[in-house]
C-alpha cells in the first residue's frame, strides 16, 4: 500500500531479479476493458526501471466482463465445474 492513488509497492528488486504480483480485482462495470500496465523503480527518486534493451517495462492486456457470473459449483472431487 502507498499514499499513491493507482500505485502498488512490491518492494526492491535486485537487476534481473523478478517477482510476480497477482492483481485482484472486483469488475464492476460490463464489457471489453483495456488494462494498461507500466513499471516505475522509484516514486521520489531518480530511479528507473528500465529492461536490458532500454526500454520502461510496460503492457497492456484485454479483458472481458460479463454482464453475468458464470456458473460454477465443486463436484465430489473437489474441482471446480463451470458451464458455458
Amino acid at each position: 500500500m502507498t499514499a499513491y492513488s493507482n500505485t502498488w509497492a512490491l518492494g526492491p528488486l535486485k537487476p534481473g531479479q523478478s517477482v510476480t504480483f497477482k492483481w485482484k480485482v472486483t469488475p464492476v462495470k460490463a464489457g471489453m476493458h483495456v488494462v494498461h500496465w507500466e513499471v516505475a523503480a522509484g516514486l521520489n527518486g531518480k530511479a528507473r526501471a528500465r529492461l536490458a534493451d532500454g526500454s520502461v517495462p510496460q503492457g497492456s492486456f484485454t479483458v472481458t466482463i460479463h454482464s453475468k457470473p458464470q456458473q460454477a459449483y465443486v463436484n465430489n472431487q473437489g474441482q471446480i465445474v463451470t458451464s458455458p
